[in-house]
């Protein structure tokens, strides 16, 4: 695929430059990390735990929730259920997206995962599982949005651009696009913090 149409201004090199620095501290705090079995009297099960609710309450946000993350967190455990059924569904299905897709990660799958469009509609469907069809959009019935935005997937995957350019590339293009009947807005946020992982 040629190259999409967007400009890395001079800003955003001084920013990337920026987020890579703290990103490659981060990377080196959680590989110390990892290496234990307890951190700061927390598993390393309990950290991530922690970590996915963090990834939940920014997601439910995108939304204009005031959720807190205090209490995602009750709603993971089932000690939270005075809010509408629908509202504790989505919260719970993005907790499992994303404990889904770092399950893979550690796994030694996440290449091949982080570049495929089945596996991107696979998340959405747990996104929207008994909220909205997990499908790609319905006015594409010739399959021409599909085969796009496969090209522009397939367009992350070959660039040699910086991987967090290229996650905000997909990000905007998957907004842009709106390639799901619903949800795509997530979905976005989730790939973009899922490529910047790899």
């Amino acid at each position: 695929m040629n190259k999409l149409k967007y400009t890395v201004t001079e800003k955003s090199n001084k920013l990337k430059g920026q987020i890579i620095k703290r990103a490659k501290k981060q990377h080196e705090l959680y590989a110390k990390q990892g290496k234990k079995r307890i951190v700061d009297g927390k598993t390393i099960e309990q950290m991530w735990h922690d970590v996915r609710i963090r990834f939940v309450y920014a997601t439910i946000a995108m939304e204009n929730s005031e959720l807190t993350s205090a209490q995602i967190s009750d709603i993971i455990d089932g000690a939270y259920s005075e809010l509408a059924p629908r509202v504790i569904l989505a919260v719970k299905n993005a907790y499992e997206a994303y404990s889904q897709l770092y399950h893979d990660h550690f796994h030694n799958t996440a290449h091949t995962i982080a570049y495929s469009v089945p596996a991107m509609q696979n998340i959405h469907g747990v996104l929207m599982a008994g909220l909205e069809a997990g499908c790609f959009a319905s006015n594409d019935p010739h399959g021409r949005l599909y085969r796009d935005f496969e090209r522009v997937v397939e367009w992350v995957k070959d660039s040699e651009e910086n991987m967090l350019i290229k996650a905000c590339v997909l990000h905007y293009e998957i907004i842009a696009m709106k390639p799901f009947s619903g949800g795509s807005e997530h979905v976005a946020r989730i790939w973009h913090m899922f490529l910047l992982n790899q």
